[in-house]
């Protein structure tokens, strides 16, 4: 019994010398960690070599993330068949990092690629709930009708949907119609100017040649586009959706929307397809602008193709270079 009870009493001891050991230590450690930091302070206060040396390495790490991702060794030069093509990474903290560029800089037909600057004048002007009636005029305009006939009424928000996921003309020129036409055209002109836009030139909101025809060059739309990801991100939303049912302002179904981008749910890319916009005119020829997460999913990646006889098969082309070409940090 005598053995137990010492045996039970040195290991009470034991285990309260461990507890308190354990400040002790820490404090230890502590003070450890604040003598190297003060030695180091130190050392960059009286040492210019290493002062110079320590500002180097944080001048080549901020460098390296400017840089980031870095293009492949031994990667191929890329050929879009389009009249321009630009690719453009947006970082989590708003940089931007130059992909792909040709004739990046040049204005070129935009067709339906102008409804992303008639949406965003929406925005800006009206409330979502907003009515608007469809009138002769705009039923007339040729072209996406999106199914709109006389007198319906509808709202500024499933005008937007109809306009951005059906490419719908009717919907684009209804949107026009609270503002006033000329004015309505005005605002986005006024907004172009506002985003540096400098190619930009807007003479309707549809994209239609027949009405003067849209100019914007790929890097005038991707300035747009960033704009609208990080201003208005509903618009993205309403593009990223493959169907939609729309309503009249009565609450009546009129019918299902079907989206004309055909790169929703692309599965050769290895992050999300946020949304896209299509267009085309026998003049502008094929248009596409795509946002997708960028492949390490840290950001997202705006591509423009203007100008293409096929523009879905060289907006793959662009993707796949883009993910070959590049050295991305997939370890997520």
């Amino acid at each position: 019994m005598r053995r137990n009870s010492n045996t039970w009493q040195n290991g009470k001891l034991l285990l309260l010398a461990f507890a308190i050991s354990i400040p002790f230590w820490w404090g230890i450690n502590l003070f450890s960690e604040t003598i190297s930091t003060m030695s180091l302070g130190w050392q960059l206060r009286t040492n210019p070599e290493i002062l110079q040396a320590y500002a180097a390495q944080e001048a080549l790490n901020q460098k390296l993330q400017q840089a980031y991702p870095l293009r492949q060794k031994g990667s191929t030069a890329l050929q879009v068949n389009a009249r321009a093509a630009q690719s453009t990474l947006v970082k989590p903290d708003g940089a931007a990092k130059a992909l792909f560029e040709q004739n990046q800089e040049t204005p070129t037909l935009i067709a339906s690629l102008t409804k992303l600057m008639t949406a965003f004048v929406a925005m800006e002007r009206y409330s979502a709930d907003q009515q608007v009636t469809i009138t002769p005029e705009i039923v007339f305009v040729e072209g996406n009708s999106g199914q709109l006939r006389q007198w319906q009424v509808f709202t500024i928000r499933d005008l937007l949907y109809i306009a951005l996921i059906e490419s719908s003309n009717d919907a684009a020129t209804a949107l026009t119609q609270p503002a006033g036409y000329d004015a309505f055209i005005e605002a986005m002109n006024a907004k172009a100017a506002n985003l540096d836009m400098q190619t930009a030139l807007f003479a309707n909101p549809t994209g239609l040649d027949t009405l003067g025809g849209n100019y914007a060059s790929a890097s005038d739309l991707t300035k747009l586009a960033i704009h609208l990801k990080n201003t208005y991100p509903q618009i993205f939303d309403i593009l990223s959706q493959q169907q939609f049912p729309i309503r009249m302002a009565n609450g009546k179904f009129h019918h299902t929307l079907i989206n004309t981008n055909q790169l929703l749910g692309y599965k050769e890319w290895p992050a999300k397809i946020l949304g896209g916009k299509t267009g085309w005119t026998p003049a502008a020829k094929q248009s596409l602008l795509l946002v997708a997460e960028s492949p390490d999913k840290q950001g997202y990646i705006v591509n423009v193709i203007l100008g293409s006889d096929d523009r879905f098969g060289e907006m793959k082309k662009l993707l796949a270079w883009n993910l070959a070409s590049y050295q991305w940090n997939l370890e997520q």
